[in-house]
């Protein structure tokens, strides 16, 4: 298995982990304490400095998991056209079969949608605390997990990807080469799965209604348009004997794919009110020019209300949003 996955739900188990956050009001009682003999006070505890005790995060892996598992096909032609001129043509297909999904257990369902352009739907900001309570509360009537999140499958459209190349060279019998080619690819995902946390696996994805219910979006590895182009020339010298390439080769290619999100502050609030990577609705002109802003003072510099318009339209034209 990839990664640390089931790593996390060996360690995660309810049962090895806990602890509590202590606010200021806690850490300025808390102290240093040497004697490691004396069993009531070597270790601070929780009800001592007036925090609550979690048992920390829980992971879960269904028992119809199934490894990552893709279809992949290519077809490649090379073609020699005589006189040193030869061209490829290349193309490479993928299909998901199996896709890893990370769910949070510990959420409520949705309390209901925003109004206004770019709706979406909204969470309680108590739906992490409750969410588990059936399971784990043990007639407490409180959730004792930091988070709760399952490692099963997505059941839903699967992730693929597309790439293909088209290339041409010439060698010359004088040591002089060049070539160029031109690709492109496309890639979708429902979950990139490069963390090796469960919980970073679920809330570093980027979503508009929550990471719960993701769907397919461009993978930050997409490929897109790429051009290649190289010269080179062979310079023998010593009879033959010895031999000095100099080579120029000239790259370029689309930008890495971004997403403009919310740092911090969460929309939908399925990670609390301080969660963050909620995508951030583009507003049309119109729909700019509508919206409500308020003055915004940084530092010295006042912003008034069309400035920052101006600013955001600016920055949506460079961009090509």
């Amino acid at each position: 298995m990839p990664l640390v996955w089931p790593g996390g739900t060996y360690n995660n188990n309810g049962y090895y982990v806990g602890g509590y956050s202590a606010n200021s009001t806690a850490l300025n009682t808390i102290r240093f304490r040497w004697n490691p003999n004396d069993i009531v006070g070597s270790v601070w505890q929780p009800t001592q400095v007036g925090q609550g005790f979690t048992k920390g995060p829980l992971n879960l892996i269904s028992k119809d998991f199934k490894m990552p598992k893709l279809l992949r096909a290519s077809l490649g032609f090379d073609k020699n056209f005589g006189n040193g001129w030869s061209g490829t043509l290349e193309g490479l297909v993928s299909k998901n079969i199996n896709e890893v999904y990370y769910y949070n257990l510990n959420i409520l369902p949705p309390i209901g949608v925003s109004v206004g352009p770019g709706s979406r739907t909204v969470y309680g900001v108590s739906g992490n605390s409750t969410a588990f309570v059936p399971i784990a509360n043990n007639g407490t009537g409180t959730n004792p997990y930091d988070n709760a999140i399952l490692v099963t499958n997505n059941t839903g459209d699967k992730g693929f990807a597309y790439n293909f190349n088209v290339g041409i060279d010439k060698r010359t019998r004088n040591g002089l080469s060049f070539g160029g080619s031109y690709s492109y690819g496309n890639s979708l995902v429902v979950n990139e799965g490069t963390s090796s946390v469960n919980l970073s696996q679920w809330r570093f994805m980027e979503s508009v209604n929550g990471r719960n219910t993701l769907g397919r979006s461009a993978s930050d590895f997409d490929q897109a348009h790429r051009v290649l182009v190289s010269v080179s020339k062979k310079f023998k010298y010593l009879q033959g004997k010895m031999a000095t390439t100099i080579g120029l080769a000239y790259t370029g290619q689309s930008g890495t794919p971004l997403s403009y999100v919310y740092g911090s502050g969460s929309m939908t609030r399925d990670d609390g009110t301080s969660g963050g990577n909620d995508l951030i609705y583009i507003p049309t002109a119109s729909e700019l020019q509508a919206q409500t802003f308020l003055s915004n003072t940084v530092g010295t510099t006042t912003y008034t209300p069309q400035q920052q318009k101006d600013a955001l339209e600016l920055i949506f034209l460079k961009t090509n949003i």
